[in-house]
């Protein structure tokens, strides 16, 4: 069975134009489960409806997913992003 998964060094969890978390490694499947290591966290705008994944990319281009489902254990991140917009 062939999976397919996006990774990265650096990305933010925001709540509009907010960081609500700093992310220093991430990875999302095919099937939208991401897992994502947290280096800050402001819990008060984690905790927010309308969160994203933001990526930002050279030359100011950014790849953004909604956060459908979110947890947080320690400095890991778990849930589940739309990859359909």
């Amino acid at each position: 069975m062939n999976t397919m998964t996006m990774s990265g060094a650096h990305a933010r969890i925001v709540w509009g134009y907010h960081t609500a978390a700093s992310v220093s490694a991430w990875s999302i499947s095919a099937s939208g489960a991401l897992t994502a290591t947290v280096s800050s966290v402001d819990t008060f705008k984690l905790g927010q409806h309308g969160l994203s994944l933001r990526v930002d990319r050279q030359h100011g281009h950014v790849w953004e997913w909604p956060i459908v489902q979110l947890s947080i254990a320690g400095d890991t991140v778990t849930g589940t992003v739309s990859l359909q917009e």
